[in-house]
């Protein structure tokens, strides 16, 4: 009779969990999204009772970022995703050469800056005809641009060397937020009650999504709806700052297992010192997405480089060349230069190339890894 009433309970916990999966639905849009929060909300019973199903939902409606950046390119090699072995052999192999040139018209840096290098070529055609017809006689010496071009590379070498820094750091935050997200939620499996430790699981593993969608302007309120309790969800909503009230909740479920007894000394601090760390990683990407990059940089590399290229014309019409040589080595020239600052401004704000919403992802399967499959010390 046991093992038949246990396969029985097997089987409707089965059926259960197929009738429920049966509804998940995959909204790829922000209203498809906020549709979808209003029927979970109308058919749940708040978060269910399985973490990995209630993780698992979520997944299904991010599958698809749709705050990616009009800047990333198409490609599979581009920063804003997850590399595995078989894109950085692509990426390696010395036909590159040739499948960028094949895809050079889709680049968006070039995109970006043709409406730049068209003006300057026009420019460049004007200088010509205006020396042909008007000043015959008219000559510049080449060396002021030589003088002034060293100047042009390093402001431009200062504002690339900046952007990259940042994109370095913000890149590097995730990481330690993945890390010490996974870490946190081992030791709160560990040697916490499983009760305090799901739950605690179910606020960390949205920090991801919740910062995301603070950096993106995003509405995580499907994320927090779907995964926290009702009245957890409803505190979290109302924070002006929903990753630090993730953590906030955390750390409540921290201190009441301390306070119970049920937490050792040593794994309150040290889950303590996880939460710090997470909060710290915030805190950095509040940072670079507060303050950029001096603007004055910005505006005096425009400035200089605009004059510079408006220059370049008069040094080589003064060498009698044509006007195809002189348009074309000019349109050369800008592409360079122009190409160079607009990379720089792209990478100054991090938050729109990262590939957030993979991070997001890997740290919620991660936390729920932890969940279910990490140690436990105290029983």
């Amino acid at each position: 009779a046991a093992p038949f009433a246990l396969l029985c309970a097997s089987g409707a916990a089965g059926l259960r969990c197929g009738t429920r999966r049966a509804v998940v639905a995959r909204p790829t849009t922000s209203r498809a999204r906020a549709g979808f929060v209003a029927s979970v909300s109308a058919t749940r019973l708040a978060a269910t009772a399985d973490l990995s199903f209630d993780a698992e939902r979520v997944l299904d409606a991010r599958r698809i970022d749709v705050t990616r950046s009009d800047l990333v390119s198409p490609g599979e090699s581009t920063i804003s995703r997850l590399w595995d072995l078989s894109i950085w052999r692509r990426h390696q192999r010395i036909s590159r050469y040739a499948r960028h040139l094949y895809k050079w018209p889709q680049s968006k840096t070039a995109q970006q800056i043709a409406p730049v290098c068209l003006v300057v070529a026009v420019w460049a055609c004007l200088v010509h005809e205006l020396r042909s017809r008007y000043f015959p006689g008219l000559s510049a010496p080449i060396a002021p641009l030589t003088l002034v071009s060293s100047a042009v590379a390093l402001l431009l070498t200062l504002r690339t060397n900046q952007s990259l820094g940042r994109l370095q750091e913000a890149r590097l935050a995730w990481g330690r937020f993945v890390l010490h997200s996974r870490e946190a939620a081992g030791l709160m499996m560990c040697y916490a009650s499983e009760a305090s430790g799901d739950l605690f699981c179910r606020h960390v593993c949205l920090l991801g999504w919740s910062l995301k969608a603070k950096l993106r302007e995003e509405d995580d309120k499907d994320a927090v709806a779907l995964v926290l309790p009702p009245d957890d969800a409803a505190r979290v909503l109302e924070a002006r700052k929903r990753p630090v009230a993730l953590l906030r909740g955390a750390r409540r479920i921290v201190a009441s297992e301390a306070a119970a007894g049920r937490l050792d000394a040593q794994a309150h601090l040290a889950l303590i010192d996880q939460l710090f760390r997470l909060n710290t990683q915030i805190g950095v990407c509040e940072r670079l997405m507060a303050s950029p990059v001096p603007p004055t940089i910005t505006r005096h590399t425009s400035r200089v480089l605009l004059t510079w290229l408006a220059s370049v014309p008069l040094g080589l019409v003064c060498m009698d060349l044509g006007m195809p040589v002189v348009v074309v080595a000019t349109l050369a020239t800008s592409y360079v230069m122009v190409g160079i600052d607009q990379i720089g401004v792209e990478l100054e704000q991090p938050f729109q190339l990262l590939p957030m919403n993979s991070l997001s992802a890997a740290l919620m399967r991660d936390v729920v890894d932890e969940r279910y499959h990490g140690a436990r010390c105290i029983l």
